[in-house]
């Protein structure tokens, strides 16, 4: 008879063991996939977790491998071993070659139910690697491309029990989908992309078209926190357009809890996937637009973008807008808005429709980016006076265009400045960046200058002695041609300053 003592150390020991493999679930997650390989050959319960975490996403590994193809075609090698009997027979019944299986060597592990990303273009490329490197083995390579591609993605799709990202790319091949199946139930991020080109006389089976895949997923689940649209169509029909719009409205009205949406490629009317953001006001706090035209969007389409309060995140770039739009003034529209993109290198924007989501964020904005191609010289002034005067919490600054007097006034108005990237065609001497040093925040540590200067080593010292107890990590000069001299390097490390560009803070990237 076991006494209560042994249950008692054994349910210890249980819980211990546990708590163990949480700890090293935990460490696993931040290590490199070199650095997991090697975790593997440790002992079972280290391999076991780190093959969990490499497989959630084999597809990005192999993009990052010099030698892609090989990997790829390794990657096919592991999937088909996998197959259950009835796909190995299909695929044999179709002269397709399958590696062969050695008594002892079958996989240990279900890798495709591992998957947690699931990338349609690389699945194809996959397949066609194995087509490719077995060609003399194949009757019709082209065929057997179509079938082992179909095949392989209806068994991912099947397989991947956490399956959160679905990259559909641009092949928009109709995957053979179960809309009873739980695991894409659970699917929380999802990329589109139409293709380039017309693809009516394609080799490919089974296209469909660009609003048929949305509405696919549409149907399949309510659940997406993510929605990525990439519309690359260059002359599409005014039909194709509107049917493309509907799908994707539809799609964003049935998710409960979207929280990021980005738009790209769309020069048709987009008021309905606006409007559909009415049910989205407290969930949604990312919004990308570029490349999107926005002289159609209606009224009811803009009040409903502006209902979305807890917006952390706008980015807006290469959009077309001739008219301004206008908020409701003195609202505070946007009061949680973290990160502002304003990207224009296309045509002439109105100013007004950025200025006005800088006033409406209650002063909290922390990063902000501008490249501003199309400015002219009074739009550019009221901006930068608008940053200067409702912006004292940034942390990150970028501008590609800069007056010196400017630059002076935004480090004596953002005081809590981290990173400060700019650029000025401005005459920048000794005397200016002698006098910048003096205004430089305590709170800077990356400083990345782009301009047609490089300080004397003097210059350098006197600058650093004006720093005034700033703790600056990196200090990057940049005029396109010349390298930094060795002197002015040594005066810069010998402060404990990097003079090269590196991962800096960037906050919600």
């Amino acid at each position: 008879m076991v006494s209560v003592t042994d249950k008692h150390e054994k349910r210890m020991t249980y819980l211990c063991i546990i708590e163990v493999q949480l700890c090293c679930v935990s460490l696993f997650e931040h290590l490199e996939p070199h650095e997991l390989h090697s975790c593997i050959f440790v002992n079972r319960q280290w391999c076991k977790i780190s093959i969990t975490i490499l497989w959630r996403s084999p597809f990005y590994e192999c993009n990052l491998l010099r030698n892609k193809w090989r990997s790829l075609n390794l990657l096919a090698r592991t999937c088909l071993l996998c197959l259950d009997d009835n796909k190995r027979e299909l695929l044999t019944n179709e002269s397709i070659p399958l590696p062969s299986i050695s008594s002892g060597q079958q996989p240990i592990f279900d890798y495709p139910s591992l998957f947690r990303v699931i990338n349609i273009e690389i699945i194809c490329t996959m397949s066609d690697a194995w087509v490719i490197s077995n060609k003399g083995k194949c009757i019709t390579s082209e065929y057997c491309k179509k079938v082992l591609r179909k095949t392989l993605i209806e068994h991912l799709l099947e397989r991947a029990e956490m399956i959160h990202f679905i990259n559909l790319d641009e092949f928009n091949i109709k995957p053979i989908i179960n809309k009873n199946a739980l695991n894409l139930r659970r699917l929380k991020k999802i990329r589109f992309s139409s293709p380039t080109t017309d693809r009516k006389n394609s080799s490919i089976d089974n296209i469909s078209t660009f609003s048929e895949n949305v509405s696919i997923f549409s149907t399949l689940t309510n659940n997406l926190l993510h929605i990525i649209v990439e519309n690359h169509k260059q002359h599409g029909s005014f039909i194709e357009y509107e049917s493309d719009t509907k799908a994707l409205a539809e799609l964003v009205r049935n998710q409960g809890s979207l929280k990021c949406l980005e738009i790209s490629g769309y020069y048709m009317n987009i008021s309905s996937i606006f409007e559909s953001l009415k049910g989205k006001t407290t969930t949604l706090t990312k919004l990308s637009l570029n490349r999107v035209d926005l002289n159609f969007i209606s009224q009811n389409a803009i009040n409903s973008w502006i209902s979305c309060v807890n917006l952390k995140s706008i980015e807006i770039q290469n959009c077309k807008i001739v008219e301004e739009i206008y908020f409701n003034s003195g609202q505070q529209i946007f009061p949680n808005l973290k990160k502002l993109v304003f990207v224009n290198h296309v045509a002439k924007f109105p100013i007004n429709f950025i200025i006005q989501i800088i006033k409406s964020t209650n002063k909290n904005l922390e990063y902000i980016k501008f490249e501003l191609d199309h400015l002219t010289s009074v739009n550019q002034l009221s901006l930068i006076n608008t940053v200067i005067h409702h912006c004292p919490n940034l942390l990150h600054l970028n501008v590609d265009e800069l007056l010196n007097s400017q630059l002076i006034q935004i480090l004596d108005s953002c005081r809590k400045l981290r990173e400060l990237k700019f650029d000025t065609s401005n005459e920048f001497d000794n005397n200016t960046f002698i006098e910048f040093a003096k205004h430089i925040p305590q709170t800077l540590k990356y400083l990345y200058i782009n301009v047609d200067y490089y300080p004397f080593p003097d210059t350098f010292r006197m600058f650093i002695n004006n720093l005034n107890d700033v703790n600056l990590k990196v200090l990057h000069i940049s005029n396109g041609e010349e390298e930094l001299g060795n002197e002015c390097r040594e005066i810069l490390e010998k402060h404990g300053i990097i003079s090269s560009r590196i991962h800096s803070y960037q906050p919600f990237l």
